[in-house]
């Protein structure tokens, strides 16, 4: 990993967060590359709490690439929606923990208006990059 070609707060598109990431779909809310997280996407809609909680829904592709994340040890660049097509880059994260407690999801649940969640991704910002 090379420090970020993203500059904090700047609004990019998925096209040109595409390119700068080396390539995954552009509708995911996780795009991958083989078996890679390349970064998170996300609405304020369906995860109030980004970037450090992800709401994952329950759909097999959607847990998959949630297990991905898990497992990968490199953070990855995430970006909050602000408006059609325009992503503000909020800084890299790397996965911290899993949550299924039924309790605790119960209120991200009803704050998202989701009824399809089944877990939560904790993620934690890393401050320094590599050069």
């Amino acid at each position: 990993m090379v420090k970020s070609d993203f500059n904090n707060g700047d609004r990019y598109t998925r096209a040109e967060i595409r390119l700068k990431v080396g390539g995954g779909d552009m509708q995911s809310y996780l795009p991958q590359l083989n078996k890679r997280i390349l970064c998170a996407c996300l609405g304020y809609d369906a995860n109030p709490e980004a970037p450090r909680v992800v709401l994952v829904g329950n759909r097999p592709n959607v847990i998959a690439k949630a297990h991905l994340l898990e497992e990968q040890t490199e953070p990855i660049p995430v970006f909050l929606k602000r408006k059609k097509n325009e992503w503000e880059y909020k800084g890299y994260f790397r996965f911290a923990a899993r949550n299924e407690d039924p309790v605790w999801l119960a209120d991200r649940v009803k704050q998202a208006g989701r009824e399809d969640v089944v877990m939560a991704l904790m993620l934690e910002p890393v401050d320094n990059l590599p050069e």
